[in-house]
């Protein structure tokens, strides 16, 4: 799915029924955790610990899909994919990227927020 656009919320609202309430739900758990998993990707990739780092990427790729994190969705989904290639030489740049573009990511929640009624 690659895409340029850090935050859709509106999709993301769109493929829950548009349920405001589920997404802050999901979003809290999402701000919850990732911080941690992105630590626990850096520390994978530096130990060579690619099953843990595929498992951590794909839980991220799957929670910032859904709360309209597409970008950051695509750059773990990439990470995911290259370990099951077993590309492991091309991961450094998509593992440089991943904590950047989740501050892109909270940025675009602050703003964008405020459009949803709820706050990061």
């Amino acid at each position: 799915m690659n895409t340029n656009k850090t935050l859709d919320i509106k999709k993301a609202l769109h493929e829950m029924g548009n349920d405001i309430d589920i997404y802050r739900e999901i979003l809290e758990v999402f701000l919850e955790d990732t911080p941690r998993l992105i630590n626990e990707i850096k520390e994978d990739f530096s130990n060579k610990a690619f099953k843990n780092l595929e498992r951590k990427s794909h839980s991220i790729k799957s929670t910032a899909r859904t709360i309209g994190g597409m970008k950051l969705g695509d750059i773990a989904a990439t990470i995911e994919n290259l370990i099951k290639d077993e590309d492991c030489s091309s991961l450094e740049p998509f593992i440089n990227q991943i904590e950047p573009e989740f501050q892109l990511l909270l940025q675009a929640l602050k703003i964008e927020g405020k459009n949803f009624n709820f706050s990061v």
